[in-house]
C-alpha cells in the first residue's frame, strides 16, 4: 500500500506545482498517467480483503444453483462474471456458470449489457457455452453499449465472426504490440485478459513462421507477455505448446533457442525439476511429454551459458 501511497502523492505533487508565470507544470506524459490508473486499480481492488470477495462469490454460486439469482445485486454479479474462470465455485459447477450468464443477460437496461462486454474478454474461452452465448447476447443488443465499446465493435467487426480476433491480429504492428492494440480499443487490463491470450497466442504463431528470418518480432511478442499480468497459469500452458511443438524434430538458432527457454523458465520453471502444467485436450500427456523434451534438450545441452 505504501507505493500506490507514494505514486498518488508524487502525482499530486507534480498537478499542484506551478512555474514562474503562475502557471502550472507540464501535463504529465500520456504513457505516466495510464502507468497511474493500473495503480489506482489495484489499489481499490486491494480494498476488497481476498476472503470477502471469495465469500461473496460463493455466496452468489449457492444462490443461483437455488434458483434465488433475483436475490442476488448487480454488483454481485459483474464480480462473479469477471471471476467465473478462476472461482471454484463457479468453475466446478455448471449450473452456476449458466445461470450466472443466464440472470445477467435478462437484467433489465443497459447497464447489465456493458457489464457482460466488459466482463466478455476476460472470461474469454474461444467455443466454450459461456463465451458464445454472451457473445449472441451482445450481438443482439449493441445499440445498449457505450459509444467506446461500440467504436470497438465497429473498428475491430466484432460481430462479424470470430470475436473480432482476425482483424486485431491483422493489425497488429509486430514492432510495437502495445500501442497498435491500443489504437484497436483494447486497453492494458484487456490485453492481459484471456481475450488477450488468444490474441498473443496467435501472434506467436504468426513470428514463428518467420523466426528463421527475423527473430525480433518473436522477442517482441514474449517481452510484451512478461510485461503483463498472468492470471490463469492453465491457459497460459498453450504457450509452451506453441513455442515448443515446432521444434521436436528439428532446432531453431541458437538466439531462437535462448529467447524461448529464457521465456518458458520465467513462466513454468524448469522442467527437470518442476512438473510443467498438462495441456488441455491432451490426453496421456503425451504433447506435454513432447514439449517438456524439447526443453530439456535445450536445457542439457548449455544453451543459457
Amino acid at each position: 500500500m505504501a507505493n500506490f501511497t507514494g505514486l498518488r502523492e508524487r502525482l499530486d505533487k507534480h498537478l499542484g506545482q506551478t512555474v514562474p508565470g503562475g502557471q502550472t507544470a507540464a501535463p504529465i506524459p500520456g504513457r505516466v498517467k495510464d502507468v497511474a490508473k493500473r495503480w489506482a486499480r489495484k489499489r481499490a481492488a486491494a480494498r476488497i480483503p481476498e476472503q470477502g470477495r471469495r465469500r461473496r462469490l460463493r455466496e452468489t454460486a449457492r444462490k443461483l444453483k437455488e434458483g434465488l439469482g433475483a436475490e442476488i445485486p448487480l454488483s454481485d454479479i459483474r464480480l462473479s462474471l469477471f471471476h467465473m474462470r478462476d472461482e471454484d465455485a463457479f468453475t466446478s459447477s455448471t449450473i452456476a456458470r449458466h445461470r450466472l450468464v443466464t440472470e445477467a443477460m435478462t437484467r433489465p437496461g443497459k447497464t447489465p449489457v456493458n457489464v457482460l462486454f466488459n466482463a466478455f474478454f476476460h472470461i474469454f474461452e474461444r467455443g466454450s457455452p459461456e463465451t458464445d452465448r454472451i457473445y449472441q447476447h451482445l450481438r443482439k443488443n449493441q445499440a445498449s453499449l457505450r459509444i467506446s465499446s461500440r467504436e470497438f465493435v465497429e473498428k475491430t467487426k466484432f460481430f462479424d465472426g470470430g470475436y473480432g480476433l482476425d482483424t486485431i491480429i491483422d493489425s497488429v504492428d509486430l514492432r510495437n504490440p502495445v500501442r497498435s492494440l491500443a489504437r484497436s480499443g483494447l486497453k492494458d487490463d484487456v490485453q492481459d485478459s484471456l481475450y488477450g491470450l488468444a490474441i498473443k497466442c496467435a501472434l506467436i504463431e504468426r513470428t514463428l513462421a518467420h523466426v528463421d528470418l527475423d527473430a525480433q518480432p518473436l522477442k517482441t511478442i514474449l517481452g510484451w507477455i512478461e510485461l503483463g499480468e498472468r492470471r490463469r497459469p492453465d491457459l497460459e500452458c498453450a504457450y509452451y505448446e506453441i513455442l515448443l511443438s515446432p521444434f521436436v524434430a528439428r532446432d531453431p538458432s541458437p538466439d531462437v533457442k535462448r529467447t524461448i527457454s529464457r521465456f518458458l523458465l520465467g513462466h513454468f520453471g524448469d522442467p527437470r525439476s518442476v512438473s510443467w502444467p498438462k495441456l488441455r485436450e491432451d490426453t496421456g500427456r503425451l504433447k506435454r511429454d513432447a514439449c517438456m523434451s524439447v526443453m530439456v534438450r535445450w536445457l542439457d545441452t548449455g544453451i543459457l551459458r
